[in-house]
């Protein structure tokens, strides 16, 4: 499965998940930052979720 968070351009922020994972209830949190750690600024976020078969994007609003 993955999930990574793109900006409103489409730009890849950050990769959240990128592992295989048994069936089953997970949390994961994302603390504002890209993949090279830098705090990125506030404002609406793409989450892209994709699993098998499935996929799915969600909007986030990242508030500081």
């Amino acid at each position: 499965m993955t999930m990574a968070v793109y900006d409103a351009s489409g730009r890849k922020v950050k990769t959240l998940v990128r592992d295989r994972h048994p069936a089953g209830y997970y949390t994961v949190t994302w603390s504002g930052d890209d993949d090279h750690g830098r705090t990125v600024p506030a404002g609406v976020y793409f989450v892209h979720f994709t699993a098998d078969d499935y996929c799915t994007i969600n909007k986030a609003i990242l508030l500081r």
